[in-house]
């Protein structure tokens, strides 16, 4: 918990002597995005984790949804706002997305393969 008051700190002073506008974005928008960045330091496996296990839950909806029904869409594509955020504030650029689009239907897939699982 200190480590993350120091953090705070080093974050907050020097925002607070560039003014209330830091390149154009209002000051409480500037210190929450570098907090969040800076809290979600993530390697690449435990952003995959992450993913594929957002996507679990999902996936057993999805299973349990017709094909091309608005459910199964919808179980497919309320996650995706979720793991592009995560992507972003864990600091990873656009050469990360072939991998978790993998855990994302892997995730899924795994979602449904429970659901079979726990039916039998």
């Amino acid at each position: 918990m200190i480590q993350f008051y120091a953090r705070a700190e080093t974050i907050l002073l020097p925002a607070l002597e560039a003014g209330a506008l830091i390149g154009g974005l209002h000051f409480s928008t500037y210190v929450f995005g570098q907090i969040i960045s800076r809290m979600i330091a993530m390697s690449i496996e435990e952003l995959m984790l992450a993913v594929f296990i957002l996507n679990l839950p999902f996936g057993h909806v999805r299973s349990k949804a017709a094909v091309y029904s608005r459910r199964w869409m919808l179980a497919i594509h309320v996650p995706v706002p979720f793991v592009i955020a995560l992507r972003i504030y864990s600091g990873f650029g656009w050469k990360v997305i072939p991998l978790l689009v993998l855990s994302d239907i892997a995730g899924q897939l795994a979602g449904g393969k429970i659901r079979r699982i726990r039916i039998r």
